[in-house]
C-alpha cells in the first residue's frame, strides 16, 4: 500500500469520526458529545445571537476542527456542508449534478441537501430553522396547500447575525462562505405537475417555492 493511500485511509477515518454522532437531533438543539467537531461554549451577547428555537450555544472562534480544508462540520446534526459553494447561479437539475459530480475533501457522496436539512444552516429566524412554524419538511410535508403558509416568509431582510446581515449561522467552525442568496434543494413540492422545488434564501431566511429553471446558488452535504 503507497504512502499516499495510507494517508487517503486516515484522513478518511477522521472524517468518519467527526460527525458520526448527532448530538443534537433533528430540532438542532446542543448535546454533550461532539465528536471532533468544534464544541460548544457559553453563549455571548458579543456574538449577537439570540434564543433561535433550540441551536447550539456560539462556538469558539478557535476552536479547531481535524476537518480538511473546504469542509464545515455542524456538530448539531452531524452533517458536513461544502464550505464554499457554487459561484453561480443554476437550475436545480445543474445544482444536483453539481453536487453528485463533485469530489472534495476525498469525498464522492456529496449531494444536493434536503429543505429539512438545509433549514438546520438557518440563524435567528424561528419560523424557518427546521423545527419551526413553517411546516415544509422533506419527507414529511411538501404539499403547498398544507405545508406552505405565510409562516415561511421569513423575517427582516439583511438582519441575521452573519456576515453581511446574512441568516447562515456564523457559529460553524470554518465559517459558511458564499453569496447571502436562495440556494437549492432537493425537495420537489407535491400536488402539482410542474416541476416546482423548495428553496431557501438567506438573506431573508424566506422558503419558497419555484420552478426548477429558475437560477439559484448550490451548496452541497454529505451525511458522514
Amino acid at each position: 500500500m503507497s504512502l499516499r493511500t495510507t494517508d487517503f485511509l486516515a484522513a478518511a477515518l477522521l472524517l468518519t469520526v467527526a460527525c458520526v454522532d448527532n448530538p443534537g437531533g433533528g430540532d438542532g438543539g446542543a448535546g454533550d458529545e461532539y465528536g471532533l467537531c468544534p464544541a460548544p461554549v457559553s453563549a455571548s451577547t458579543d456574538a449577537g445571537l439570540g434564543d433561535d428555537g433550540g441551536s447550539p450555544d456560539v462556538l469558539p472562534a478557535d476552536a479547531g476542527s481535524p476537518v480538511p480544508e473546504g469542509v464545515t462540520c455542524d456538530p448539531a446534526t452531524g452533517l458536513f456542508w461544502q464550505t464554499t459553494p457554487s459561484s453561480l447561479a443554476v437550475t436545480q437539475d445543474e445544482a444536483r449534478i453539481h453536487c453528485e459530480d463533485l469530489t472534495l475533501a476525498g469525498i464522492t457522496s456529496w449531494r444536493l441537501p434536503t429543505i429539512t436539512e438545509l433549514r438546520t444552516l438557518v440563524a435567528n429566524c424561528e419560523a424557518t430553522r427546521t423545527g419551526g412554524d413553517c411546516k415544509v419538511s422533506d419527507p414529511d410535508c411538501l404539499t403547498p396547500s398544507i405545508c406552505f403558509d405565510l409562516t415561511c416568509a421569513g423575517c427582516g431582510a439583511g438582519e441575521g447575525p452573519g456576515a453581511g446581515g446574512c441568516y447562515l449561522d456564523p457559529r460553524l467552525v470554518p465559517a459558511l462562505e458564499g453569496e447571502c442568496s436562495a440556494y437549492w434543494t432537493t425537495s420537489l413540492q407535491d400536488g402539482l405537475g410542474s416541476a416546482s422545488f423548495f428553496w431557501l434564501d438567506f438573506w431573508d431566511a424566506k422558503i419558497d417555492r419555484v420552478s426548477d429553471v429558475q437560477g439559484a446558488l448550490a451548496r452541497c452535504v454529505h451525511q458522514p
